[in-house]
């Protein structure tokens, strides 16, 4: 006997707003869906090494150069109580 719980096995109600972080050519945006503040937000290629460390203003929506050379990122950013992180594909 098998039994399923839902579709996925999570409450699509308890989802919680977090930060987004996507790309676009060759920025990076940060959307705070959040109630917490954004201290810092940092850019690094995918061997670790630190491009951009940004101080931050409490905006909504930012939006960061990442470079001209095509390929993967990592964008991080630290809130009051959190870190996100989030791979991102920068192109032309």
């Amino acid at each position: 006997v098998i039994h399923f719980f839902g579709p996925t096995g999570v409450d699509e109600t308890s989802i919680e707003k977090t930060v987004e972080i996507y790309s676009n050519r060759q920025y990076a945006y940060v959307r705070n869906h959040s109630n917490e503040l954004i201290k810092k937000v940092g850019i690094y290629t995918l061997s670790g090494a630190l491009l951009h460390d940004i101080e931050t203003a409490d905006l909504d929506k930012q939006k960061f150069w990442v470079s001209d050379i095509l390929g993967y990122y990592v964008v991080r950013v630290i809130t009051e109580n959190n870190v996100y992180t989030q791979k991102v594909f920068i192109s032309k």
